[in-house]
């Protein structure tokens, strides 16, 4: 693991992300830029409507499951401004799918924003359930809520992989985020 601060933010790289990004390279030069192109701009969804409320980044991690933005503990915004800054980054990528329709850097958008939409906590998609949660007095049932909607695409996942006879990269990826989900 490799841990810098930079002026106020503590930036963390694991080893898991650097393997992540060997194998996206293995893909092709284009697809890597391309996704680290939707890569960055979800981020940047997420930070310019973090600073438009006032919010301030207190630390980056780049892991094996992405990149993760970490609060400033000293600059809490609502619950419901919270929201907001999560589906700022899924709605830039659905955007950007919007605006170019074509091409590999379309294509990693649109899989980006539906993928960050998700019901896991560890994406914008849980997040967001979660803190509804908290708005209505009810964390535990969304979290209870959470693991059931792991249940049920782990499921549908299997299914459609079975009678598919053979598991794509995004198959595998929904699996490993379902069984994290329900593990934890």
């Amino acid at each position: 693991m490799i841990q810098m601060r930079v002026r106020s933010v503590n930036i963390v790289f694991e080893f898991a992300f650097f393997a992540l990004t060997a194998v996206v390279f293995s893909i092709g030069s284009n697809s890597a830029a391309a996704l680290f192109g939707a890569c960055f701009l979800h981020e940047l969804g997420h930070v310019a409507v973090l600073a438009g409320f006032g919010g301030r980044i207190g630390g980056v991690h780049f892991g094996g499951g992405g990149i993760r933005l970490l609060p400033n503990r000293n600059s809490s915004i609502s619950a419901w401004r919270e929201i907001t800054v999560l589906l700022a980054g899924p709605l830039c990528n659905l955007l950007a799918f919007a605006i170019f329709r074509n091409g590999c850097f379309a294509f990693f958008n649109l899989m980006l924003g539906i993928f960050n939409l998700m019901p896991f906590s560890c994406l914008d998609g849980g997040a967001v359930i979660l803190n509804f949660g908290d708005i209505l007095g009810k964390t535990r049932l969304m979290t209870v809520m959470l693991k059931i909607l792991s249940v049920i695409i782990l499921a549908g996942t299997v299914a459609y992989t079975l009678c598919n006879s053979r598991a794509n990269l995004f198959e595998t990826v929904i699996v490993y985020y379902c069984i994290a989900e329900i593990i934890t």
